[in-house]
Formats: structure tokens, sequence, C-alpha cells
């Protein structure tokens, strides 16, 4: 079966090509399983990344992920961050290492997940060609933002947050919590994993009730 690799990145923007397209500063990665539970005897994965040459940086996106390090190459952090190349290839080496080398049969391969995932396998993807190194993750990816909106279908549920990730942990675990996590690589695929199972038992409970 599929093991699946919780990924979020942090960008200097929105658009991955074209005129304005922005660079990747962040990612981070949690192993699940195939059952989407937590893989707590393999480690995390965190890089940052410094941004390419002409890449576009948006002040807003900045603005909201804290890594204002971006536009400062003498600072710590840019100086502690890789080049593209080299942050993929560590992420390829972190995933050969907890997932097994990579795989001849296509359909074994890791199956990327997280919040409007599309986005940051978008990103990958055009990184993974930017550096000419293989992408040997599965085409098929896993939604969690969809996930929850098809929950919801189940139990008629009115969701008034929306879909936003930031304000549904804000719901469920407070203020205090997101401020600290949220908009970071690695704090939003935590709360991402939280949210999808706080939703999938509020569903579990709504269904029984109705049985």
């Amino acid at each position: 079966m599929n093991q699946h690799l919780l990924i979020d990145l942090e960008t200097t923007g929105l658009e991955a090509t074209g005129h304005n397209a922005a660079a990747i500063l962040e990612i981070a990665a949690i192993p699940l399983d195939a059952q989407l539970k937590v893989r707590e005897s393999v480690p995390t994965f965190q890089v940052l990344v410094r941004p390419f040459e002409g890449a576009h940086i948006d002040s807003q996106a900045l603005h909201i992920n804290h890594h204002h390090w971006a536009c400062a190459p003498s600072s710590v952090k840019y100086q502690q961050a890789k080049p593209i190349d080299e942050a993929l290839a560590l992420l390829n080496t972190y995933v050969a290492e907890h997932f097994g080398h990579p795989p001849t049969d296509y359909k074994d391969r890791v199956i990327l997940c997280g919040w409007n995932v599309g986005f940051d396998a978008t990103f990958l993807k055009v990184a993974f060609a930017y550096a000419d190194t293989s992408f040997y993750f599965h085409y098929h990816l896993l939604d969690f933002m969809g996930i929850c909106r098809y929950l919801d279908t189940l139990t008629q549920n009115v969701r008034t947050t929306g879909y936003k990730l930031e304000r549904m942990a804000k719901y469920y675990f407070g203020f205090p919590l997101v401020k600290m996590t949220a908009h970071t690589a690695l704090g939003d695929c935590r709360l991402a994993h939280r949210v999808l199972e706080k939703v999938q038992e509020e569903t579990l409970a709504a269904l029984l009730r109705g049985a």
C-alpha cells in the first residue's frame, strides 16, 4: 500500500511559473502511513531554501510567512538556507531513507498530501524540473481540504469558517496555538493533520448518532 508524505511549502508568491514566478523558501514534511497516521518513529523534514535569482518576491507573502530573511543575503537564515537543488536533493534522500529507495513500479511511489496540496505539488514539480532532479512522487495527490469538504457533505454540515486552514484551526484549537504555528511550513503540516482528525471525529460521531 502507498505511504503518504504530508507536505507544506512557504513561498515568495502564488505563481509557480511565468513572469511573476515565485520561489520556494521553506519545505517541510511529516511522514504518514497508509491510514494517514503519523509515523512517530520517523523524523520530520524541514529545510529553508534560498530564492533563485530573479524570483518574484511579494512583500505580502513575506508578511504572512515572516521569511523576511529572503531579502537579506547577509542574514544568518539566508546563509543557512540551501539552494533549491541542494534542498530537493535532501528531500529525495529523506524519502529514500524513510520510505525506501525510489520504486521501479510507479504505483508504489509515495503520495503527497496536505492542505490544498495541489499548490505545493505544482511548485515542487517546477522546482524539480528547474533543478534537473528526478521527481519520485506519485501523480495522485491527497488533498486534506477536499476530504474535509466531502466529509461535511456526508453530515450536511455548513461550515461557517470556510475551508481556509487557519480559520478551521482557530475554530478547533483557539487563537494562541494557531498564532504560534500557522504559516510556518512544519506548523501548517501539523495543523492540517490535526484539523483533518477533528473533522473525521465529528463526522463519525454524527453518522453514529444518525444510525
